[in-house]
């Protein structure tokens, strides 16, 4: 059994989860403003573990599976 220490636990940067995402950075900020990906600070950086990436791909994974909403569109014809 692997146990490593906490202060050996792989924890990535805004920027590093922006590149695996492919989004900007600032879009990871936000997300972690408004408390939807979890991660804490260090000083005044954040730091992200893989799991809270996971979580938060599967909560959104689910939302995108949802049936699109159906439009309805009205035919109007004129007779002249």
């Amino acid at each position: 059994m692997n146990t490593a220490p906490a202060e050996f636990e792989v924890r990535l940067s805004p920027q590093e989860v922006a590149t695996i995402w492919g989004v900007d950075y600032q879009t990871v900020n936000r997300l972690l403003k408004a408390g939807k990906l979890k991660g804490f600070k260090v000083g005044n950086k954040w730091r992200i573990s893989p799991e809270a990436m996971r979580s938060y791909e599967e909560e959104n994974r689910r939302k995108e599976t949802a049936p699109p909403p159906v439009i309805r569109r009205r035919i109007v014809t004129r007779i002249y």
